[in-house]
């Protein structure tokens, strides 16, 4: 026994009809003129009409019923251009109805074809529009199309080509219209012949009598007598009603009486059932619950017909991306003779739904706090499954749109989870970025599945972008929507545990001073600049602040409110590939470092003023410096003045312009001093202008270093 999906059964029972209204009206199949009114090939007129309804046509505007042709079959519209096709059917009480048909064929359109799957397949279709098709044989419809199979239908919504059949178990016989769209835009038609590979049998019993819709019986033979269930005999040519929800017996003989005339009866059985059940495959099976000797056969009223013979079950299908449903008519046979006629209702969806929606909080290409989001089904009945794929951490050329982010996976179904309604979140730590791929479907109670809902998500707490030339309104500080200036810089950086600035061409830092408590980059992209005024300047407590890879400079004016640029207490500087220009009118420092740490690496610092200038002065730090160039300016210079500190001085060129002056001066200090290159201009040869001076309490390791102008 087949299990029943979902435990689903629905029961129809026998429903005697006096008029068939289900059937009433001409059905169109092709052309689908409800898709397109302009087609690349030439079209097939096929409809369905009821039993006892004549259909006519003509390809002008005389009367069809006059001058037109008879509808039997399928037929090819061999015309192109304007095509105006009219209908006229006429019903069992002569009663008319009047169909037109306007459309145009442009076979040229095929030219807009550019695929060799596109080309192929329509040529194959044009040379027989009407392509029969076995069930279980499939039809590969190339991608680049997008589809329509019905059988009239008033859904007119397409999907994109792919391989479709009906199952081989399906036992009727139909025709079904194909549309196809093009990524140009234009319309094909064909038709589809479905074709049975199920056979039925085909024996029937000859028996004296007829049933006529279950209850009605006719004696038709005049040459026999007849007796139902013990009454009295009698002869042909009788027609009475029996009570079908009880079993019956008819008996006939001879009229020429004979005492050896054999008796033949015929026993008529309760009315059956119809069962339609839907099957874990979405198929429909149909069977008769009652007699065991029911079987089904084909009706002439019905638009789809079952496999030719006598059939114990119906399996109903409909092509992938079909909703298919009709009033199945069927004729019902007791050994192999004929009772009457049954109708089921049934329905096979396997068009895929709409997709969810992903609603996201936060619908920026790139955000700055964490998002959720919701899932939206198009409709509450449908179930949802959803997977979360998050990507290793984005690199700069990612951020700035230079690399692709189109990132192909392939999920498995397992690893979906249904999901419940509720809001999920997407999370990132402040200091990395975040990409996310959210992947949901539908699916509905048929069990089809949608096709995928797919959104990117950027969480980005750290990267922010500077450039003076931006237009944006608005602007969150990201690549495409980037910062005019440095006044969010402060807020920012000290509500991140790590925040990246990136600063693009000249960016100016007039009458603002900026504090950094926290970790904090700045780099310079494309020959970047920095500018501060002097009543700017910069300060990190407790934090950490590093400048890559730009131009640093305050020039000096008649006021020195500020006369340190770098002010670090109890965190750290790191300082590397920059060219750092400091000018002030009395006293100059570029930093100051007061239990804090810096390192300055392949970097140009150049401090200037008229009465003391110097690069570093340090107060229980630890100080690197390594490759770089240091250049002082003024009546008083150092290069680095340390005090309780440690000191590593690395393969750098130190100068000293000016009356007095000292490439290192230590105070209860330790140094290292190798492979450097010192030079002095302009200092007075006097004891106090010593290359590196220290006290009695600090220690120095020198190695290899030059000297010039002491």
């Amino acid at each position: 026994m087949k299990t029943v999906k979902d435990l689903i059964k629905t029961v129809f029972v026998l429903i005697a009809f006096s008029s068939f209204s289900a059937f009433a009206d001409v059905k169109i199949v092709s052309p689908a003129v409800e898709h397109s009114k302009i087609w690349a090939n030439k079209q097939v007129l096929v409809i369905n009409a009821t039993e006892g309804e004549e259909v006519f046509y003509s390809f002008t505007t005389t009367d069809p019923l006059r001058n037109g042709f008879a509808y039997d079959e399928p037929v090819l519209i061999d015309m192109t251009g304007d095509v105006e096709v009219h209908i006229t059917s006429v019903n069992k009480k002569r009663q008319r109805t009047d169909y037109v048909l306007k459309f145009t064929v442009d076979e040229s359109l095929a030219d807009k074809l550019v695929s060799f799957e596109e080309r192929e397949f329509v040529r194959n279709f044009n040379e027989n529009p009407i392509l029969n098709l076995d069930c279980g044989k499939e039809l590969e419809i190339p991608s680049e199309f997008d589809y329509s199979i019905s059988c009239v239908t008033d859904d007119t919504s397409l999907e994109a080509g792919r391989g479709i059949y009906v199952s081989p178990e399906s036992t009727l016989d139909r025709y079904v219209s194909l549309t196809l769209k093009s990524k140009s835009d234009n319309y094909w038609n064909y038709v589809i012949h479905v074709s049975p590979v199920v056979k039925g049998e085909f024996t029937k019993s000859p028996v004296p009598f007829e049933i006529e819709d279950w209850s009605k019986i006719k004696l038709i033979d005049n040459k026999f007598i007849y007796c139902i269930d013990d009454g009295w005999w009698q002869r042909s040519g009788q027609e009475f009603e029996i009570d079908r929800s009880v079993n019956h017996t008819i008996k006939w003989q001879s009229v020429d009486y004979d005492p050896f005339n054999s008796v033949e009866s015929y026993e008529i059985p309760a009315t059956p059932v119809i069962h339609c059940v839907t099957m874990p495959d979405s198929t429909i099976e149909i069977t008769l619950e009652g007699d065991e000797s029911y079987r089904f056969a084909k009706n002439k009223r019905s638009s789809s017909f079952i496999a030719p013979g006598l059939h114990n079950k119906i399996t109903v299908d409909a092509f992938q991306g079909e909703n298919f449903s009709t009033l199945l008519a069927v004729d019902v046979y007791s050994e192999n003779v004929y009772q009457g006629q049954l109708y089921a209702s049934v329905q096979v969806n396997r068009k895929r739904p709409q997709p969810p929606q992903i609603v996201l909080s936060d619908t920026r290409k790139v955000c700055r706090d964490d998002v959720s989001f919701r899932i939206e089904p198009a409709d509450e009945e449908h179930n949802v499954q959803y997977f979360i794929s998050k990507h290793p951490i984005l690199n700069f050329e990612q951020i700035t749109g230079y690399m692709s982010l189109d990132i192909k996976e392939k999920i498995p179904v397992s690893a979906y989870e249904k999901y419940n309604g509720s809001e999920l979140n997407l999370t990132a730590e402040d200091d990395v970025p975040a990409y996310y791929k959210v992947y949901a479907y539908s699916i509905d109670k048929w069990d089809n599945v949608s096709s995928l809902s797919v959104c990117d998500v950027i969480i980005d707490k750290c990267n922010y972008f500077i450039n003076p030339k931006s237009s944006s309104e608005n602007s969150d500080g990201t690549f495409a929507n980037p910062f005019k200036d440095l006044s969010e810089v402060e807020e920012i950086a000290n509500s991140r545990n790590v925040s990246n600035f990136y600063i693009y061409g000249r960016v100016n830092m007039k009458e603002q001073n900026l504090s950094i408590k926290r970790t904090c980059h700045f780099t310079g992209v494309n020959d970047a600049q920095l500018i501060l005024d002097d009543n700017s300047a910069i300060y990190v407590m407790a934090g950490t602040l590093t400048f890559n890879d730009m131009v640093v400079k305050s020039v000096a004016s008649e006021r020195d409110n500020k006369s340190v640029l770098f002010s670090v207490t109890d965190g750290a500087l790191f300082i590397n590939n920059c060219e750092i220009s400091f000018g002030r009118n009395k006293s100059s420092v570029i930093v100051n470092a007061v239990k804090s740490s810096v390192d300055i690496k392949d970097s140009s610092l150049s401090s200037y003023s008229n009465d003391y200038a110097a690069i570093i002065a340090s107060n229980k730090a630890k100080v690197n410096v390594r490759h770089c160039r240091l250049s002082t300016v003024a009546a008083t210079n150092v290069c680095v003045s340390a005090k309780s500190s440690t000191l590593g001085l690395f393969e750098s060129n130190c100068i000293v312009n000016g009356i007095n002056g000292r490439i290192i001066e230590l105070f209860n200090s330790k140094a290292n001093i190798e492979l450097n290159s010192f030079n002095a201009k302009n200092i007075q040869t006097n004891a106090k202008n010593e290359t590196v001076w220290k006290d009695e309490k600090s220690k120095v390791s020198e190695l290899k270093n030059n000297l010039s102008g002491f």
